[in-house]
């Protein structure tokens, strides 16, 4: 069985040199990290960011400092660190900082005081039926399109129109699986896709679903 997914993920990462997965290609955000083992998957696959969720205790996905600090220090060193949050304090943007997170995503409520001080580029949450005028801020990195609850693994209405601030990255997210990431780069093409709950098993990542999940959205070629 291993070596029959040893071989899948190989495939995977042929396509990928193929297309010359680079800066212009969509690339993949596994979020809600939570085990050892999520974090070896993750290892082994061709994905460019790694979230965990920070502060947000409504979440069974959300992580105590100290086991952040494990899980972090287990993943390769080229992985993009996300702190997932929701409405972060200036004293928990510090202990992010502390420990060594690549960028910070916000959900919910955006406070001046981080914004002002945060010394990681933001990724700015925005969940369908939320308005928000911070996303243009030259510290916005990125606007991460969800569904109405942040981590529900619902998708937001795609047919609305997107309006992303001119020089942000988009990340699409909110109920990306194997059967609809395909579409939702063709029909949004975005700079990063997001997924959580669409790769989950019984006890975190699922090995397959997420070796699937790549599959689908390697095989998308933007023209």
């Amino acid at each position: 069985m291993e070596s029959a997914l040893s071989g899948s993920i190989n495939a995977i990462k042929k396509l990928l040199a193929i297309q010359k997965w680079g800066k212009d290609a969509v690339k993949i955000k596994i979020c809600g990290l939570t085990t050892p083992a999520d974090c070896e998957m993750v290892n082994e696959f061709p994905v460019q960011f790694a979230g965990m969720v920070l502060f947000y205790e409504r979440s069974r996905r959300n992580l105590e400092p100290d086991a952040a600090r494990m899980l972090l220090s287990m993943l390769r060193p080229d992985l993009q660190t996300v702190a997932v949050t929701v409405s972060p304090t200036l004293e928990q943007l510090h202990q992010i900082e502390e420990m060594n997170f690549d960028i910070l995503q916000v959900h919910g409520d955006l406070r001046p005081e981080v914004l002002r001080e945060s010394r990681l580029p933001i990724w700015r949450a925005v969940n369908e039926g939320m308005r928000v005028s911070d996303c243009g801020s030259i510290k916005i990195d990125a606007v991460l399109m969800d569904g109405r609850t942040p981590g529900g693994g619902q998708r937001f209405d795609w047919t609305r129109k997107m309006e992303i601030p001119a020089g942000k990255k988009f990340v699409l997210a909110g109920g990306l699986r194997a059967d609809n990431v395909a579409e939702g780069i063709r029909r949004f093409r975005p700079d990063i896709i997001d997924v959580s709950s669409g790769v989950e098993g019984t006890s975190g990542k699922d090995r397959r679903k997420l070796q699937e999940f790549i599959r689908q959205a390697a095989g998308v070629y933007y023209e």
